[in-house]
């Protein structure tokens, strides 16, 4: 998945080291017509793993204009406590 791949400004493996850090699971499955993003974390962390994920999906070093700067409306959302 291309959204993986990182941002100019940090590869993947930043954000894998920053995440493992807080002791958080990111993925992503990609299917015909979306891709799901999953992320565990305590809750405790996931206002720093939301703002270390977020570059991914802003600004993607893809740069595919089709997915870079998706609209806030898009994104759900879902925490379970």
């Amino acid at each position: 998945d291309l959204l993986l791949e990182g941002t100019a400004d940090h590869s993947s493996n930043d954000f894998a080291r920053k995440l493992d850090e807080l002791g958080a699971y990111f993925n992503a499955e990609c299917g015909k017509d979306l891709t799901n993003f999953t992320l565990y974390v305590l809750s405790e962390h996931l206002a720093t793993a939301l703002n270390i994920i977020y570059p991914i999906f802003d600004s993607p070093l893809a740069g595919d204009p089709k997915v870079a700067g998706v609209p806030h409306a898009l994104v759900r959302l879902y925490c379970v406590y």
